[in-house]
């Protein structure tokens, strides 16, 4: 895959990237390799991406249809990521993947297929976000559906139940103090796995241009944003050693992680190299193969405008 980035940033052709992503998205040559310590064909290091993943873009829902009640786990990605909800499928052994114009969805429905493959990984590995408290609700509404599949009343009571605050703190986080004192202390609750679940559902890695007396100059920017779940990122900032501090959004009460410090985007290309399963790779490897050109203005507004692409094809509509 390097030499594919490699000629796009090289080259004065144009390149398609709608085209070049289809390309990539099949290609044997872009089939991310991990380093030989953390490479993910072991089953543990996939359950807990797949949670890290989940606690990004992941779901539990309850729906009441007529006199039923339907549960199912959702995953939703672009369209142009398909490849990532294949690998999950691949992986989990069950599920169906539906596509619409706004997106396309993993989505496992078999109540045999949620006990016995999906409540074993999360029970195992607790989610660390607020999903956490969902996934309560939804595996005590499926032992309620296998007590009484057709009893109203308790269909009612299950879809009227508390709706989980996105502010509670799951209690896998109960195990270190915070504020934390160190790295370590977060180490004891979030595994590289996880983290590389969540940064590939979350995260952004783009470059920004800066106007300066000197003419115009590019940062490398990682950007990562989510509603509420404030631990969760006071908590990759400090497994990160990131110096910026999470920015706090009051009116969307979203928390941010946004830094363009040198020092913290050079740890953050090394900790993530080979470790993307879909399309997240294709961003990060321009992004992180063009910091080898930051003084050469035209490959690396070439890289901006590539990376600016691909963030805009690969959005999807998560009301689907």
């Amino acid at each position: 895959m390097i030499k594919h980035i490699y000629y796009i940033l090289n080259s004065s052709v144009k390149i398609g990237i709608t085209s070049f992503s289809r390309y990539l998205a099949t290609s044997k040559n872009c089939k991310p390799l991990l380093p030989k310590k953390n490479r993910s064909d072991s089953r543990d290091w996939f359950e807990k991406w797949l949670v890290g993943f989940t606690d990004g873009a992941g779901s539990f829902v309850i729906k009441g249809v007529g006199s039923h009640l339907i549960l199912s786990f959702e995953i939703m990605q672009s369209t142009r990521n398909l490849r990532i909800l294949h690998y999950i499928r691949r992986e989990i052994g069950c599920g169906k993947i539906f596509s619409h114009a706004g997106g396309s969805k993993l989505r496992i429905i078999n109540n045999k297929h949620l006990k016995n493959l999906i409540f074993p990984i999360f029970d195992q590995y607790p989610l660390l976000t607020s999903k956490y408290y969902d996934y309560i609700k939804f595996k005590k509404a499926l032992e309620m559906l296998n007590d009484s599949p057709t009893n109203k009343s308790i269909i009612s009571k299950v879809l009227k139940g508390d709706t989980s605050d996105v502010n509670a703190i799951s209690s896998a986080w109960n195990v270190v103090d915070y504020p934390f004192k160190s790295a370590e202390d977060v180490k004891l609750v979030i595994s590289r796995p996880w983290l590389v679940g969540f940064v590939e559902a979350k995260a952004s890695f783009f470059l920004k241009v800066i106007s300066c007396q000197e003419g115009d100059q590019y940062r490398h920017v990682f950007h990562m944003s989510q509603e509420g779940n404030k631990i969760v990122f006071d908590g990759i900032r400090s497994f990160l050693h990131i110096a910026t501090k999470v920015f706090y959004h009051e009116k969307e009460n979203i928390y941010e992680i946004t830094t363009t410090n040198s020092r913290a985007i050079d740890n953050i290309s090394r900790f993530f190299n080979n470790t993307f399963k879909g399309m997240k790779s294709l961003e990060y490897r321009i992004w992180a193969r063009s910091i080898n050109y930051k003084s050469n203005l035209n490959k690396t507004a070439k890289a901006a405008r590539i990376l600016a692409k691909i963030q805009a094809k690969f959005s999807y509509d998560k009301s689907f």
